[in-house]
């Protein structure tokens, strides 16, 4: 998850995209995971995958909160802002 993370804040999507996929095939139902996903696709601009990400994200936890899980973020603003935008665009909610 850091790997994945550090790729997509510097902007290395594909190597991001790659990290959380390989993360997943340990633990399929690992939201964290889920979730980076969504948005890094929605930021390498891969809208629908993102979307399918998001309802993977949805049938985990369908209770989900995207305003809960941006406050759990240890970030700063300017980057929790950036990956709240890109769930958003992803669909979740």
């Amino acid at each position: 998850m850091n790997l994945g993370g550090a790729y997509r804040f510097l902007g290395r999507y594909d190597e991001a995209i790659e990290t959380f996929r390989k993360a997943l095939q340990f633990q399929p139902d690992y939201l964290p995971a889920r979730v980076s996903l969504a948005g890094t696709y929605v930021l390498a601009g891969r809208e629908e995958e993102a979307r399918s990400e998001a309802a993977e994200v949805t049938r985990i936890d369908p209770q989900f909160s995207l305003e809960r899980y941006a406050r759990m973020i240890p970030f700063r603003q300017p980057l929790v802002d950036e990956s709240v935008k890109a769930w958003r665009k992803a669909g979740l909610k």
